[in-house]
């Protein structure tokens, strides 16, 4: 009998010490696949982790270089972007979006404007005087302190935010302009966001969010909920519902920052390759769009309303990593457009 409370009891202390150790793993790290690269490239040795580690680096190819040529396309007038396709190195990417563009003229007196989004906001590809931030201080005479950041989305930015040192500067800021672009919701569908963000983005009851107090619970928790919104994904209503949440999260992130601010989410509109994801799931729903500012106060623009028209291939780059991002046309075209109407002195 000893002998089997001995083993019950070290069994335990094993599992305890495992537990906790993915725990501290999980709070020191994303969990996304370049953050499991790194890992895997710094402690994974011999023949057998070679090839997971070749076959994890082959999965990250394939997601980077999809072939977006042969794609179907989902309306009529939508017609391919021809780019001269540029080679993704680390030369390419710090050519595209290695400079540091965290604030777009500081001398002006006004409360600052901030700014949120990926490589569209950032200006990929551009020079820092043809980018959105850029155009939006000068017109507006205002300082911009834009948190953008290539590859990244929304709540990204809301945590550079609250962790960097100038953050004190934007409290006092009167707008925060969110860039949501069609790629955006295969950013938010992730494990690492949900885990960070379970009780808001789920609402779990009084069991559950005993569990997910431990970092790894909310970690298994969120793989099966990741599985149900993916299982669908993406035209069923639940991952419109998901979206809906994320942006609701945001915006409750800016308003505790900055309680005053009016947070603005620009819905760029743009002819693009059906790929794999629905394009009405692409930008959401309107509908979808429309709850969203029922239910935090927020303003939307679509892109389309001020323009007319949805952004072709005359307003991309002609040499690019990818075949979208914008050209310095298209935010000479928009940005004065979107000042005029919805930035107020």
């Amino acid at each position: 009998m000893k002998k089997i409370l001995i083993i019950i009891v070290v069994n335990i202390i094993v599992l305890g010490v495992g537990l906790f150790g993915l725990n501290h793993f999980l709070e020191i790290n994303d969990n996304r696949n370049m953050t499991m690269l790194k890992i895997a490239e710094k402690y994974l040795k011999g023949k057998k982790a070679q090839s997971k580690l070749e076959t994890l680096k082959n999965n990250i190819n394939n997601y980077i270089y999809r072939d977006y040529d042969n794609f179907p396309y989902s309306e009529e007038d939508i017609e391919p972007n021809v780019v001269k396709k540029i080679e993704l190195t680390d030369e390419s990417l710090a050519k595209f979006c290695g400079e540091n563009r965290r604030i777009m003229k500081p001398d002006y007196k006004k409360p600052p404007i901030v700014t949120l989004g990926c490589s569209y906001m950032y200006g990929h590809g551009l020079t820092k005087e043809e980018s959105f931030p850029y155009l939006l201080s000068s017109i507006t005479g205002t300082s911009v302190y834009n948190y953008s950041e290539c590859g990244s989305n929304g709540i990204d930015q809301i945590t550079f935010l609250k962790n960097d040192c100038i953050t004190e500067s934007v409290k006092n800021t009167k707008y925060y302009i969110y860039l949501y672009m069609h790629d955006h919701i295969s950013r938010y569908v992730s494990v690492a966001i949900m885990t960070n963000y379970y009780d808001e983005l789920f609402e779990p009851n009084i069991i559950e969010r005993q569990f997910t107090r431990f970092t790894v619970f909310r970690w298994i928790f969120s793989h099966f909920r990741f599985n149900a919104i993916y299982k669908g994904y993406p035209k069923e209503d639940k991952t419109l519902d998901f979206l809906k949440k994320v942006m609701i999260v945001i915006n409750k992130e800016v308003k505790k920052y900055s309680p005053n601010a009016n947070f603005i989410i620009i819905v760029y509109n743009e002819k693009i390759a059906d790929d794999m994801i629905n394009p009405n799931v692409r930008t959401l729903k309107r509908p979808i769009w429309d709850d969203i500012q029922k239910e935090t106060g927020c303003t939307v623009v679509f892109t389309e309303d001020l323009t007319g028209f949805k952004f072709n291939k005359d307003y991309k780059l002609k040499e690019d990593i990818a075949d979208w991002h914008p050209n310095a046309k298209a935010w000479q075209l928009l940005v004065p457009l979107f000042v005029k109407k919805y930035i107020k002195e």
